[in-house]
């Protein structure tokens, strides 16, 4: 049997906030309670089970416990039956007693004696800190239930993530699940706990092994859970509220204890102790930097704060590399302990005896900001060197600024020294890539609820990746970007970084983005105009009430009358012939007059409503506008005068303005130059600006790159203006000169002041996909786009009617007829438009089932996106394929997980820690005999109105497989997306061959990776799963499939 012996609690200073703990006195600290427990002798509890008898199954055992004593003395106390009513009280020997009463008067006696037969007595320190926790979540239940709601409270409590819990709950479940976690699942025959009679802790831990006997009893016998010990005491009839509450808090401590382990369990490369990584890390000596690692002098902040922004070699490495962003600390400390090379040691280090969840939290963050960066550096880098005030709110920040200094002084000084001994250098880049390699596998299992600190501490998770985990990853992808410059000879680092480009590379272009768009001012008209935004999308330039809206004049104190173009000859150009002609208007200084567009060189207006320039052929604009435009546009044709705006040349009657729609591709292919109208660009840009990349910025801040409407425009452009403040620009050639030579040592270009600014980056071009785009097929006359095109370009885009989007795109793709999508209405006119949509392009990336975007809810089209605002891998097409959209539904080839038994949907769907909902799914691969995770999210099944599948209208109650676009299963830790299907038949039938394909339905999407390369790992590692998943089997193949 094995055997379970925890090392006793290692001394540390306490660290419980005064929200959690009222302390009889304020000078007592958990140092005392761990000398206490270091000096005094320990008993051992060992929990097996037995077979009682009658017991019909031999899997319907409950548990015994042994008490030891050191061999002084034993008493048997058989878990939920008491062998006889006289159980013989245990008796201290005199070691013990001694030790107990050098506590003094302090002491105080514990037992659970009238809640479980042992008599056993604890005598703990009164004013230790884990006492007074304890006594302090006692206090909690007490002040907010009453006696008789105590059991309902249970229920409703431990619904509740631990972050949801009071602070004393959750610190001590925190406490207890340091001091003893429960081994992976099955549980093994045999628990052997060593525990101290004046803990405080084990007090707890001895009565919560009790509550987990009986609650696996209770499961094994009555096949559920129940809160037994509360149930048990509020039924006596001379029952007191104290042990009541007791008897609450113990069932609540249990189950959220439970838990916490398992989530802990789960846990693999988080620099936190409970991780599996941290546990087999070696107690490595206490490391000081040498002489070969401490490759610079640490410079002094003000050292920092004077090296030049204008530095040529600064401002380039930045622009190659990154520049990491303010990260807000979260006070943990830092300074005063021992150097260490190593995170996982850096935490342990660090940690508290007591720590909250906020504390662990900010542990985190401290270990991969200062504990990396000291690893990788070699040097120690102090608190002061790089913590300042931040500007606009005063909170104490880790400076982007004095960490891109630091790294660059690094990296030049790396450069000198390799060339002194190479040899040491390619050692330590593999060092080097070692540690960034840590580092970046503990940033992606935050993805995971159970392993995101700042979710565990109740940081909401939105505010946690912009603070946090956000600017932790610019900061360790430009560090990563910068070894490799360093070390470009070392395969390994190469394929290490590479590994995590795919998933980080996204995120680095975005941080990046982030930092200029609170660097650069932005002038906000009101400051509750981004009241209607939500985490998904900006609505700051959408219209809600079109009725409501009124053109703006230039300025608030005009009041000139509007003019209108002549009605009648913008219907005779739309009525021509079969498809219509393009009107254009010219203005005269006095009126507008309409003539073809064929019959002279037009500029075409591209604008967002939201500015205020929107309206009708019928209504027409203020003259002060239409008078500012016309001298726009003879700043770019001064011959010529004539333009294109759909606020002049779009009427509002319906048949007219379809027709004009139709023509809207035509309309700006054919143009001479598209000129781009944006509030926010007109007057925050100059051309003569000494750095253009602020101008960059604002464009890719502006309303202009968030509609729906203008990618078209931009794209089809054969010349794209951007209205400056100080005159119109051609960005494509402006950015040319910067894109000419992308070698890094000509990575500069002349600004109009004469002086030199770094090459624009490709990272920074993601920030402005159109432009980087235009700039790939400046070529191509018209330019081609393909579907994958087109949906990484729409990203981030809105539009203030849904059901536009498919219209808005259709003139990019020359298989997708406008007319037909525009013919289509109805309540449901957005679901129809984009299933014809699919339909006409017949070939689409066979990614979009596995996509976590809301779906549309037709037969048959349960698998496509809502919306493909959110689809902006332009590569998956190419790189996975494409799958066939017919009338009824999706033809192509995936890579099918098919269950043996199916997996039974659970009835009610619940949240952890604020994250969707998911359905957790154990599976086990005949084949290999390697475990997967699936993880399915459930928010679409709440979202959906009915599910309908071919006569019945209900949702979902199985899954029978799993689909994935990848040729072979998820590498060991890996994340790889999903779709859950359900089979027509109820099993997957069909031999998969394209004449006989795999019939299903689409359930859900959901991620899926390997946690195990044998059972026998798994059943070391994992825990049960307390009815938050289930257990299933199966085997991958490769399958046609017709998806609906």
């Amino acid at each position: 049997m094995s055997s379970i012996l925890p090392r006793p609690i290692e001394s540390s200073p306490s660290s419980i906030p005064s929200s959690a703990l009222d302390p009889p006195d304020s000078s007592h600290s958990s140092a005392s309670q761990v000398a206490e427990e270091s000096d005094a002798p320990t008993f051992r509890v060992t929990v097996y089970p037995i077979r009682p008898t009658g017991c019909p199954d031999e899997n319907h055992v409950p548990y015994t416990a042994l008490v030891h004593d050191d061999g002084y003395s034993m008493v048997q106390v058989v878990f939920g039956h008491r062998l006889d009513s006289s159980v013989a009280r245990f008796v201290l020997p005199a070691s013990k007693v001694q030790a107990q009463e050098a506590i003094g008067a302090e002491g105080i006696r514990l037992s659970w004696i009238t809640l479980i037969p042992v008599p056993f007595e604890f005598t703990v320190d009164g004013k230790s800190a884990a006492t007074v926790l304890y006594y302090d979540a006692l206090q909690h239940l007490q002040s907010t239930y009453s006696p008789s709601s105590l059991v309902n409270a249970i229920k409703n409590s431990i619904q509740n993530p631990l972050s949801e819990q009071h602070p004393s709950l959750s610190t001590l479940v925190n406490c207890l699940a340091d001091r003893y976690s429960l081994p992976g699942h099955p549980t093994p025959d045999e628990l052997s706990v060593s525990l101290y009679p004046t803990s405080v802790l084990d007090f707890i831990i001895f009565g919560m092994l009790y509550v987990v006997a009986m609650n696996n009893y209770i499961e094994n016998i009555l096949g559920q859970r129940g809160h037994f010990l509360a149930l048990m005491e509020q039924s006596k009839r001379n029952s007191q509220p104290s042990m009541l509450y007791q008897a609450t808090l113990l069932d609540i401590v249990t189950s959220l204890w439970h838990r916490e382990c398992w989530d802990r369990h789960r846990v693999r490369w988080s620099p936190m102790p409970w991780s599996r990584v941290s546990m087999l890390h070696p107690e490595a000596e206490q490391l000081q930097p040498t002489n070969e690692l401490d490759m610079i002098p640490t410079p002094t902040a003000s050292a920092l704060d004077k090296l030049n922004d204008e530095d040529y070699t600064l401002r380039t490495t930045e622009y190659m590399c990154g520049h990491p962003i303010d990260i807000p600390w979260l006070g943990a400390p830092h300074d005063g302990h021992p150097f260490s090379l190593d995170l996982h040691r850096y935490v342990k280090l660090r940690r508290q005896a007591l720590s909250t969840l906020r504390e662990d939290a900010a542990l985190w963050l401290n270990a991969l900001t200062f504990g990396i960066l000291e690893a990788v550096l070699g040097i120690r880098i102090p608190e002061a060197l790089t913590l300042c005030k931040r500007g606009h709110d005063g909170k104490e920040v880790i400076s982007g600024a004095r960490l891109s200094r630091l790294m660059h002084e690094w990296q030049v000084h790396s450069q000198e020294r390799q060339e002194l001994d190479r040899t040491a250098h390619v050692h330590r880049g593999r060092e080097v890539a070692r540690l960034l390699n840590d580092a970046l596998l503990a940033i992606d299992e935050v993805q995971f609820y159970y392993a995101d600190p700042f979710t565990r501490a109740g940081i909401p998770p939105n505010h946690a990746i912009e603070e946090y985990v956000g600017p932790v990853v610019f900061t360790l992808l430009a560090l990563c970007t910068r070894g490799g410059f360093l070390w470009v000879e070392i395969p390994e680092f190469n394929a290490q970084m590479a590994r995590h480009s795919g998933r980080l590379y996204h995120t680095f272009a975005e941080m990046t983005c982030q930092k200029y768009m609170t660097s650069v001012a932005f002038i906000r008209n009101t400051p509750d105009e981004h009241q209607h935004c939500t985490d998904e999308s900006c609505n700051l330039f959408t219209i809600t009430d079109t009725s409501a809206y009124v053109p703006r004049h230039t300025s608030t104190s005009c009041q000139c009358g509007y003019i209108v173009p002549p009605f009648d000859a913008i219907t005779q150009l739309l009525s021509e012939g079969d498809h219509g002609s393009v009107p254009i208007v010219v203005f005269d200084g006095q009126r507008l007059l309409v003539e073809r567009a064929v019959d002279r060189p037009y500029v075409a207006i591209s604008h967002v409503w939201a500015d205020g320039l929107g309206s009708t052929t019928e209504q027409g604009l203020p003259g002060c506008q239409v008078a500012r435009l016309a001298a726009l546009v003879q700043s770019i044709i001064p011959t010529s005068g004539g333009f294109w705006m759909d606020s002049l040349c779009v009427p509002d009657v319906k048949d007219l303005r379809k027709r004009a729609i139709k023509l809207m591709a035509k309309t700006y292919k054919d143009a001479a130059s598209v000129l781009v109208i944006d509030a926010t660009i007109m007057s925050q840009c100059h051309s003569q600006s000494r750095l253009w990349r602020d101008n960059l910025f604002r464009i890719a801040t502006s309303g202009w790159v968030r509609r729906v409407w203008t990618l078209q425009e931009g794209i089809l452009a054969r010349k794209l203006y951007f209205q400056f403040a100080d005159g119109p620009v051609d960005v494509d050639e402006r950015l040319e000169s910067y894109m000419k030579d992308q070698v890094a040592a000509d990575f500069l270009a002349q600004d109009p002041s004469g002086k030199s600014e770094p090459l624009f980056p490709v990272h920074f071009a993601m920030c402005l996909p159109l432009i980087a785009f235009r700039g790939r097929k400046k070529l191509a006359a018209p330019r081609e786009c393909t579907f994958g095109d087109v949906a990484g370009l729409l990203r981030l885009r809105t539009t203030s009617k849904a059901e536009d989007e498919t219209v808005a795109i259709a003139g990019l793709l020359p298989q997708v007829d406008v007319g037909a999508l525009l013919a289509i209405s109805g309540p449901d006119v957005v679901e129809q438009r984009m299933k014809a949509f699919l339909i006409q392009l017949r070939e689409i990336p066979r990614f979009l089932p596995i996509l976590n975007d809301p779906k549309i809810e037709l037969p048959g089209f349960r698998w496509a996106p809502r919306t493909l605002a959110s689809v902006f891998n332009s590569d998956s097409g190419r790189l996975y394929g494409t799958a066939t959209c017919t009338e009824s539904g999706l033809s192509g080839v995936y890579n099918v997980f098919r269950f043996h038994t199916a997996v039974k949907i659970p009835s009610e769907i619940t949240r952890q820690n604020g994250k969707k909902p998911e359905f957790l799914i154990w599976i086990t691969e005949r084949a290999s005999d390697s475990v997967y995770e699936a993880r399915i999210l459930l928010d679409h099944l709440q979202r959906s109105a009915h599910y309908q599948s071919e006569l019945t209208v209900s949702r979902p109650s199985t899954i029978d497989a799993l689909l994935f676009i990848h040729d072979d299963g998820p590498l060991q830790n890996d994340s790889v997306q999903c779709a859950a299907v359900l089979c027509r038949s109820g099993v997957v039938g069909g031999d998969g061959t394209k004449d006989e394909p795999f019939y299903c339905d689409h359930v859900s999407t959901g991620r899926f990776n390997r946690i195990a390369t044998t059972f026998e790992e798994f059943q070391k590692t994992y825990v049960n799963n307390f009815g938050f998943g289930h257990a299933a089997c199966g085997e991958f193949g490769k399958a046609h499939v017709y998806l609906t």
